[in-house]
């Protein structure tokens, strides 16, 4: 009995253990560099996530009067792009000043490890983006 289970189960198991790294060497470039692309935030399954972070942005902004230009960006790694890794952190923001602009806009910085670590629902989002239940 437990020789017909091994039997069963080994193929499996090695096929698992081989389709893994080759599935890694596929998306290797979407955890490589700075800013990610949009196939590789569908490739990491960001899609959902990235959403939500956008609509929760929206949202801040409107109860809170803002008019500010405010852009999500997923990154990879910040001290690719010559950040200093000892100053950010997951979440940082950007500030694009343009002297002839009255108002200022802003970039915010999301690692992807960051955003892969957070539930799928908004109960861990920051305090001024409150979750809909709908």
């Amino acid at each position: 009995m437990v020789k017909r289970l091994v039997r069963q189960i080994v193929p499996y198991s090695v096929l698992l253990l081989a389709w893994r790294p080759s599935l890694k060497a596929q998306l290797a470039p979407c955890y490589a560099g700075f800013e990610i692309s949009a196939a590789c935030i569908t490739a990491r399954d960001l899609d959902q996530k990235e959403a939500l972070y956008r609509r929760k942005i929206t949202e801040a902004m409107t109860r809170l009067g803002a008019s500010y230009q405010i852009t999500l960006r997923l990154i990879n790694h910040p001290v690719e792009a010559g950040y200093d890794g000892e100053r950010v952190g997951d979440v940082f923001t950007d500030v694009v000043r343009n002297e002839e602009m009255r108002n200022q806009s802003f970039i915010i910085n999301v690692t992807t490890d960051f955003l892969e670590r957070q539930p799928e629902s908004c109960s861990r989002l920051p305090r001024f983006m409150k979750c809909a239940t709908s």
